[in-house]
Formats: C-alpha cells, sequence, structure tokens
C-alpha cells in the first residue's frame, strides 16, 4: 500500500490517519440510529466499499475537490449547531457533495476543510472517550492534533459510469451479412468496452435488440421485434443468431416504428444511452419515389418527434446508413439532433459497383465504427461527471451562457492534457450544397411534414466516384487531445440532465 500526502488525480481512495492504521470510514443512514449519517476513524478493511471515497478535483482549482462515499454515492456535506461537539459541528455523507480543501503540510500529510465553514478541520479528539466520531476541530499541530492529519491511498480510477446500448437493426432482405458481422463482433465489440476500466461491474455496461422489418402488405412476418437489455452478452449473440433476414417490399422500412420502440425502451435514468441504427434505407415518407405510403409511417410514427423526445431524453442516436439520396441527408439531420453521427454502411460483398460498401463492412471497420462512437459518449460522460458541480453553478448562479463555460472547460482540458475519443471517417459523399441545406432542414425541424416542405432537390449521386471505383474507407478511432466540440458536449450534456432533475 502506497499513502500520499495528498490526492494526485481523480479517483476512489482510502484515507488513513498519518503513521496509523485508522481510516475514515462513512457510516450511512441505513445503519444508524442517528438523525444523519456520520463518519468514524476505524480499523483497515481493504474491501470494505464503506472505507473508499471518490475524490474529484475541482476544475480551475489547486487544492479544492468534491468527495463522496463509495458505500452510496453520497457526497460530503456538513451539519453545524451549538449541540455539536461545542458548536464545531461534523462533516458527514449525505447529499451533493460540498467543495473541500485538502491542504498538504510539509510534504508528509493534508488536513481537510470546508471553506464554507471557516478554517476548522476534520479531527477526531474524542476517541479516548470512546468516540470515534469525525467532525471538526480548530486546527493544532500534528502532536497536538494527530487525528487531523491525513495520507491517500489511490485505488482505482473515477468517474466509472453505466451504459446502454440499444442495436436496432433492419432485418429485411438485403441485411443479413450486417446481421452475421454483427453477431460474429458483438462479444469482441463487449469486451474492448469493459477492458476500458469505464465501468465498474459486469451489470454496468447492457445491450439490448430492435429488429425491423416493414408494415401489411410490404411485409407480413412482424413491424418490429424488441429483445430485452442484458448484460450477458451471449444472449444477445443468441439474439442476433435468431434473426434471419427476409422480405421488405419497397425500399423504405418501418424504422419510424422500431425508433419509437427504442424510445420507450427500459433504459436506466442514470446509464449513458447509445441507439445504434443499421440500415441501408430510408424510413417510409423520405424518398421522392419507390414508397408505398410516402406521407410517413402508418402508425403515425414521426420520425423527426422521436429524435426530439430522443435528444430530450439524452439518447444518443449514431447510424449506419446507406446509399439512397434522400436518406443520406436525413439521417445526417437527425443524428445532429441527439449529437450522433452518420456512417457510411457498406455492401457485403464486393462489387465492381459498390466497392465502398465492401470495404466498410470489412469486420474490423465494423467494430472500430462501433467501439469508437461508444468509447466518445463514454469519455464525454466521464468528462461530464467530473465538471459537473462547476458547470452547473456557473450556468444556474453565475447566469453565465453555455457557450463562455464551454470555453473554460476547454480550456482546463487542455491545461490538463485531457484526451478524449473521437471516430474519424473520410467524406464518402459527393459535396453538394442542396444536401447540406436539407440535412439543416431535417435537423431544425419538429415533424417530417414540416421538413419536406422546405427540402429541395439533389441532383445526380451521393457516393464519390474513388469511393465506389476503389472502396477506399477507413475509420479511425482513438483518443485526441479534447477539442472545443468536446468541450461543449461536455456542457451540454450537463445542462440537458440538469434540466431534467
Amino acid at each position: 500500500m502506497t499513502f500520499t500526502s495528498t490526492p494526485g488525480q481523480d479517483g476512489v481512495y482510502r484515507i488513513k490517519i498519518l503513521n496509523q492504521d485508522l481510516y475514515l470510514e462513512a457510516i450511512p443512514h441505513a445503519e444508524t440510529a442517528a438523525s444523519t449519517p456520520w463518519m468514524r476513524l476505524a480499523n483497515a478493511s481493504a474491501t470494505s466499499e464503506k472505507q473508499k471515497w471518490k475524490l474529484t478535483k475541482a476544475p480551475f482549482t489547486k487544492n479544492v475537490w468534491t468527495i463522496a462515499s463509495c458505500a452510496d454515492d453520497a457526497g460530503l456535506v456538513y451539519k453545524k449547531s451549538p449541540q455539536t461537539y461545542r458548536g464545531h459541528g461534523f462533516p458527514y455523507p449525505g447529499g451533493q457533495s460540498l467543495q473541500w480543501v485538502i491542504q498538504e503540510y510539509s510534504g508528509q500529510y493534508s488536513k481537510i476543510s470546508a471553506p464554507a465553514n471557516g478554517s476548522d478541520v476534520f479531527d477526531s479528539q474524542y476517541r479516548a472517550q470512546n468516540d470515534d466520531a469525525v467532525h471538526f476541530w480548530h486546527p493544532l499541530s500534528q502532536s497536538q492534533g494527530p487525528f487531523q492529519c491525513y495520507t491517500f491511498e489511490y485505488t482505482s480510477s473515477e468517474p466509472q459510469v453505466k451504459l446502454d446500448i440499444l442495436f436496432v437493426h433492419d432485418a429485411t432482405g438485403s441485411q443479413q451479412p450486417y446481421i452475421d458481422v454483427a453477431r460474429k463482433h458483438v462479444i469482441t465489440i463487449a469486451s474492448e468496452l469493459r477492458s476500458s476500466g469505464s465501468f465498474a461491474s459486469i451489470d454496468d455496461l447492457r445491450f439490448g435488440l430492435i429488429s425491423f422489418r416493414d408494415h401489411p402488405p410490404q411485409d407480413t412476418s412482424f413491424v418490429t421485434q424488441a429483445y430485452a437489455f442484458t448484460s450477458d452478452v451471449a444472449t444477445l449473440q443468441m439474439n442476433l443468431a435468431g434473426l434471419v433476414a427476409s422480405g421488405g417490399g419497397d425500399g423504405p422500412e418501418a424504422q419510424c416504428d422500431a425508433l419509437d420502440d427504442a424510445l420507450n425502451a427500459a433504459w436506466r435514468d442514470e446509464a449513458s444511452k447509445v441507439v445504434i441504427l443499421v440500415t441501408d434505407s430510408p424510413p417510409h415518407g423520405v424518398e421522392d419515389s419507390g414508397d408505398f405510403w410516402p406521407d410517413g409511417c402508418p402508425s403515425q410514427n414521426d420520425p423527426i418527434r422521436t429524435a426530439e423526445m430522443m435528444k430530450d431524453q439524452n439518447i444518443t442516436l449514431p447510424t449506419l446508413s446507406g446509399y439512397y439520396s434522400n436518406a443520406i441527408d436525413f439521417y445526417r439531420g437527425i443524428v445532429a439532433k441527439t449529437d450522433g453521427h452518420i456512417l457510411p454502411l457498406a455492401e457485403p460483398t464486393p462489387t465492381a459497383q459498390w466497392g465502398l460498401r465492401a470495404a466498410a463492412m470489412a469486420e474490423e471497420p465494423y467494430q472500430v465504427l462501433v467501439t469508437g462512437f461508444v468509447k466518445k459518449i463514454l469519455d464525454t460522460a466521464k468528462y461530464a461527471a467530473k465538471y459537473r458541480q462547476t458547470v452547473e453553478h456557473q450556468a444556474f448562479v453565475q447566469n453565465r451562457s453555455a457557450s463562455d463555460i464551454a470555453a473554460d472547460v476547454h480550456k482546463d482540458m487542455s491545461a490538463a492534457g485531457a484526451l478524449h475519443h473521437d471516430v474519424a471517417v473520410e467524406n464518402v459523399y459527393v459535396s453538394s450544397e442542396q444536401g447540406d441545406k436539407n440535412a439543416k432542414v431535417w435537423a431544425a425541424a419538429t415533424t417530417l411534414k414540416e421538413a419536406k416542405q422546405k427540402l429541395g432537390k439533389v441532383e445526380g449521386d451521393r457516393i464519390a466516384d474513388e469511393a465506389r471505383a476503389t472502396g477506399t474507407y477507413t475509420p479511425v478511432s482513438e483518443p485526441k487531445p479534447a477539442s472545443k466540440a468536446n468541450a461543449s458536449s461536455v456542457v451540454n450534456l450537463i445542462l440537458k440532465q440538469a434540466q431534467r432533475k
């Protein structure tokens, strides 16, 4: 065990008294008859969550931290009255953590205090009277106040997150190779994500599946089939194995119904939420021709309204999509609503016409796209946990704009050398001014009907000739220095979550 005089980074720590085997331990509300939880100094228990504390450095500060108990995630606050420890009061885990100063002394230990409570520090001076509770007392020298002197043992990185990933998979006639690749690689994808250190337990990462075809009379088998979230990847693999691509009828399919099912899935409130839509076609109502229901979904599920509600619920929607002309800009628009991406889908077998799609469906790129985008979302969630208290204070107390806060967050991330995963995909589409305008129309619209009234016609092929000919498509996922866009995503996530509280 290595103890240091101060915490060196965000993470989980055990906190002990200098030169004594006494550890700071939480007593949760459920384990005490007192009116509030409390803390004490106790003998070592390396496995006890009550002796582990999540420490997160407050941005833009030198020695200010938030502290929360790993036993129940309760942050440290304090109580003070004339009757509590001669008016000095005591700290306890019971809410959103206040900011605490961890001040180093002589390079050997630190004392812990709350700026809002003056200069008083943690102490336990009544241990000789069988009172091992931690309370506040005025600062003393090391010899006079040995129970004021704390050291820190780092045990693991924080913050950790929970993640729900829902695959929404087209199961019509052309999709079997994509389903096969997903089934083959889902275990590798799960293993790579779990090895990232982002999850405290196997149950913190869950996968779900929704498959879709079309409405009768275009397809009479099923419209959608939903499979429950599970942390057992073998179960997801078995569900994918049971999918057989068939039918579909006209070009557009029942994406609207599948996305509505995804919106209403059994998401965990505390989890980051990702819907990965895999399809090579648009929903009904998007294309100019070849659509049995040109006015939209026969069930009246509007994909624009659904994407708006996904945005409100912090559900991110990346899409692996095919080559339909209007669908490209449609998917660009709806993923923009949720801070997602459209990623080019590939042809399962090489042909002279669709070399691009063959290259992109190669197994490694598929894995890179899925794991890369999910890691990007995980990084945003982790940085949101780090900056939440500061951002909420600046937004709701100081009334600063999101853009100004994001600029400060980016400056702090850059100074700390913070890295953030991103996915780089070369542009395989033909540049189109009208296509760009249409994507913005889809992104700004609140209904399908509203958007269609404002769209312009895009002429010509949408896939670049070079991409068709060579099949060049090499997605790259790697951590890079945090960008301004990353900082903006962090701030926007925090503010959206705060509005939902």
